[in-house]
């Protein structure tokens, strides 16, 4: 099949389109900082006293990794963070007691501590 000249210029016009937009990412790839990496992100039973942590609320820094909802059951989340940096951790802690066979809220905490993780999957405590 034989292409006209308009036909041509829309396919070169069309790759450039494409490239102009490919570029620009592979550019920003190859400048982007260290790796971001999940970790595990462990609060202490003693931030909150005699009560223990079963609710986050959470936000990392540099990622912009943040919690919609309360994480329940236990003082452990999973967040997203980069690696071999410093990282602004801040946490919203629901603590509570159990009261037979019921947790009820005691209280809340808030944490805001900085971290660096190292490795993918690494434990952290805080708190």
């Amino acid at each position: 099949m034989k292409m006209g000249r308009t036909s041509l210029r829309a396919v070169a016009i069309s790759i450039l389109a494409v490239v102009s937009l490919v570029l620009p990412g592979l550019n920003s790839v190859a400048n982007a900082g260290p790796n971001d990496t999940w970790i595990y992100l462990v609060v202490n039973n003693s931030a909150c006293g005699t009560a223990t942590p079963r609710g986050i609320l959470g936000n990392v820094q540099p990622t912009g990794w943040t919690t919609n909802s309360w994480d329940n059951g236990d003082s452990v989340i999973y967040p997203l963070v980069r690696k071999n940096v410093r990282n602004n951790v801040s946490l919203q802690v629901r603590c509570e007691i159990k009261r037979g066979l019921v947790w009820v809220p005691a209280g809340y905490r808030t944490i805001s501590q900085s971290i660096y993780p190292t490795t993918f999957q690494q434990t952290i405590r805080v708190g």
